[in-house]
């Protein structure tokens, strides 16, 4: 045991962090798969067949439709930075 703690502690502080963050991570994904298992389970039957239906709200469409086009700008502006920085430094 105490060879094995050893070995941690000598490791590279780079090398620790990045297995706590995929530890962490994988710890997370699967307390959160298990949470939505348990919701699931919990879930009472559909009476009808076929996908929900969602009535939304005027201002809730508005603010969904301003969140996608907002999306969408940044993805445009973070392509066009990446093709002015490819002319700014050519490899």
């Amino acid at each position: 045991m105490i060879d094995l703690l050893s070995s941690i502690v000598t490791l590279p502080a780079e090398y620790v962090k990045t297995a706590g963050t995929l530890l962490g991570g994988a710890f997370l994904a699967l307390g959160t798969y298990v949470v939505s298992r348990i919701k699931e389970a919990r879930r009472p039957p559909e009476l009808v067949i076929g996908p929900p239906r969602l009535a939304l709200d005027p201002v809730d469409r508005d603010l969904g439709f301003t969140l996608i086009r907002t999306g969408t700008d940044l993805t445009r502006a973070m392509n066009d930075l990446g093709e002015n920085l490819r002319k700014a430094f050519p490899p």
